[in-house]
C-alpha cells in the first residue's frame, strides 16, 4: 500500500494531509485545489521546492538551551567533579599540605561556577592540579 501527501498547486505549500491506500481511491482523497506526491511528507519537517518541484526535509536551525537547562546540566557537571575528587580531602588522605590545598582551592572553585557573570551560558571550568 502507498501513502500520498499533498500541496497547494496555488502556493506549492505542503498541507498536512496523508492518503494511504490504494491508488484507486487516490483521486477521490485529494483535497480541492491540491495535487499529490508520493511519500509521507509533513509540512512541519518537509518543503516544496516551488521551482523544481522536489520535496525535501526541512532545515530548523538548532535552538538554544533554555538557561534552567543549561544550569542544571552545569550543577550535575559540578557535582561529578567534587565526588571524583572528595578523597583529597580527607583526614586519611596521603597527601601533602601543599597538593591539598591546592585540590581544597579547585573545590572552592567549583562550588562558585553559579557566580561567575555569563552563569549559566557561558562557563569557565577550573582545571585540577596536577598531583
Amino acid at each position: 500500500m502507498k501513502s500520498w501527501s499533498f500541496y497547494d498547486l496555488a502556493s506549492g505549500s505542503l498541507l498536512d494531509v496523508v492518503f494511504t491506500g490504494p491508488e484507486e481511491y487516490l483521486e477521490m482523497n485529494t483535497p480541492e485545489g491540491a495535487a499529490s506526491v508520493e511519500g509521507c511528507f509533513l509540512s512541519s519537517t518537509h518543503e516544496r521546492d516551488a521551482s523544481t518541484g522536489q520535496i525535501r526535509p526541512r532545515t530548523v536551525p538548532p535552538q538554544p538551551l533554555p538557561d534552567e537547562i543549561l544550569a542544571e546540566s552545569a550543577r550535575a557537571q559540578r557535582t561529578r567533579l567534587l565526588a571524583e575528587c572528595d578523597w583529597t580531602q580527607m583526614p586519611d588522605a596521603d597527601l601533602e599540605p601543599g597538593p591539598q590545598a591546592a585540590w581544597r582551592t579547585y573545590r572552592r572553585e567549583l562550588r562558585r561556577i553559579t557566580e561567575q557573570p555569563n552563569f549559566p551560558a557561558s562557563i569557565v571550568w577550573p582545571q585540577p592540579p596536577e598531583t
